[in-house]
This record gives C-alpha cells, structure tokens and sequence, in this order.
C-alpha cells in the first residue's frame, strides 16, 4: 500500500525536509495510530490486575492468544506436556510479560502488511522491534526508574517506525535507500538524510506529533540515535540506543540496517552515562552482563511471537 503522490518518483529522486514533511502529511495511507493510543489508554487506566482478568483480555484476542502459547511451549520446553491454554500460559510467563504483549500484539498487527508492496522482510524488523522493547524495559527497569509502568517497552517497540512511514510515503526512495546501503559504507541515518532531509528518528518523531502522541514518546523516537538531546525521556533514549545496537550485534531481526556492529559498540556507548544514576561502573557493568543474557535468550522468544 502506497501513496499515488509517490507511486511515480523517479530513480534516486530527493526530497527537502520541509517537502517530506508536507507529503507524510498527505499520505493518507499511513496508519492512523489508533492502536498505540489505544496501548497508551491501557497503560494509564491499568491497576494491578489479576491473572484472571489478564487471562479474559488474552482470550479475546486469537492472534495474541496464539502468539502467547507459542511463546510459553516455545520457552517452557521441558515441561511434561505442552501448554494448551491461557491460564497455564499466564501462570508460566507471568502478568508483567503478558502485558507486555498485550501491548505489542495490536501494534504490530495494525502495521502488518502496510508496506506489503515492498520486498524487504517486515517480519525480521518486527523482530528487531520487539527484542528491543524487551532489553530497553529491563535496562530501564535496572536502575531507580522514574518510569511506573512499561512505557519504556512501548518506546523501543515503535522506536523505529519512522521506517515504516518511508516505505509507505516514499517508496521508491526507501528502495534506493536500502541498495545504497548495501554498497556503501555510510550509516543508514546519513543516507535517510541524503535523499529525504531527515532520517528515520525525526519522521518517526514527526509522525507521531501529527497524531498527537504523548511528548515523551515523540521525544525517545526523536532522540533514539542520540539520547543526550532528550530531556525528559533521556533515560529511556539512551537505553533504546544500547538496546538498538546490541540487538544489532547479535543479529537479532533487522530494522533495515545490515551493517555490522561490533559487540564493543554497544558496550562503549556514552549512552549508559545517561541511563545509569551517577555512571557507576558496578552498575553498568551489571546492566551490560544482563544485556548478554537477554541476547542469548531472546532470538527464541521473538522467533515465536511474530
């Protein structure tokens, strides 16, 4: 599904930031965000529920329900018999997890598809979405979070939605982005900027502050490549960037950058001088020994959900 305005661009067309602005503005394709606001009602009206009125919610969602009982087989293998239904599942995984994919499950069903037309594997960047919702919650969580609920999750999961708006807006300029990549040794940022005037974080950002999204969200999309330029969200930025990177590292999905990070990387990043209170190296040594263990066991989990 793309725009008609866009169909028809030619080759290695570029675009002014003010002209991409205007046409992710006209693109009437675009998904309308309906199911991240509906995921945000959630998060603030959310009490402590128990497991059975997890277990009702589960239920009356099939694609969630069946996602879920992959995921508890899949991470409970050896258990004497497989997991048949929603209450063992949610016994197994706990309320916090199935919560937590009570929020994605819809999101990413609600993007599903929307590119469609394009040949690039929507399912591996779900995959990297996902693994990243998953390690950003658990770094942010590590620390003295100012953050009560999984907002953090929320914000890796759509960190990286402003891909999506490309492909849809500007098709063929994401079609030439992705072989400039392949040839090249630029970052993907710097070529989203060559041929749009903005990259992937600002019409992320962009995006969602047309659809009147909570500044904290706009913000941690805006900031996710360099989170010392967020204020209020900067805790959860600088996690999303360490937890872009190491998913990156171990070649968990792909959000459309297949260029190599060193695991180094993740781990030298400025960036856990923002996540961490007074920089301790105890505890980021900590945080990065639970970044391991995350990168060893998620590829299972995510190979599950989506």
């Amino acid at each position: 599904m793309i725009c008609e305005a866009t169909a028809n661009a030619v080759g290695s067309m570029k675009f002014s930031a003010s002209d991409t602005k205007n046409k992710l503005v006209e693109c009437d394709r675009l998904p309308s965000l309906s199911s991240i606001n509906i995921a945000l009602q959630k998060l603030l009206s959310r009490d402590d529920s128990s497991t059975q009125d997890i277990s009702k919610m589960v239920r009356n969602d099939p694609s969630l329900t069946a996602r879920i009982l992959r995921l508890t087989n899949s991470a409970f293998y050896g258990l004497s018999g497989a997991v048949k239904n929603v209450d063992e599942a949610v016994f197994y995984l706990g309320v916090a997890q199935i919560q937590r994919l009570v929020l994605a499950s819809p999101i990413i069903d609600h993007f599903d598809g929307v590119a469609s037309d394009l040949k690039f594997s929507w399912k591996e960047f779900w995959k990297h979405s996902v693994a990243v919702a998953m390690i950003t919650q658990d770094l942010v969580d590590s620390g003295d979070s100012m953050y009560g609920d999984d907002t953090a999750y929320l914000a890796g999961l759509i960190h990286d939605v402003g891909k999506i708006a490309i492909a849809v807006a500007f098709p063929e300029s994401f079609v030439e982005i992705q072989k400039a990549l392949k040839d090249s040794t630029a970052e993907l940022i710097e070529l989203e900027q060559d041929f749009l005037g903005m990259d992937h974080a600002e019409i992320g950002a962009f995006y969602f502050e047309a659809h009147k999204m909570p500044e904290l969200l706009v913000e941690t999309t805006r900031f996710h490549h360099s989170p010392d330029g967020a204020v209020e969200g900067q805790r959860i930025a600088a996690a999303v960037r360490i937890a872009d990177l190491a998913t990156r590292s171990a070649n968990i999905g792909c959000g459309g950058n297949s260029v190599p990070v060193d695991p180094k990387e993740w781990r030298e990043l400025d960036s856990w001088g923002l996540l961490v209170p007074e920089s301790d190296p105890r505890s980021i040594e900590k945080a990065q020994r639970k970044v391991e263990k995350l990168l060893i066991s998620i590829p299972q989990m995510v190979g599950h959900l989506i």
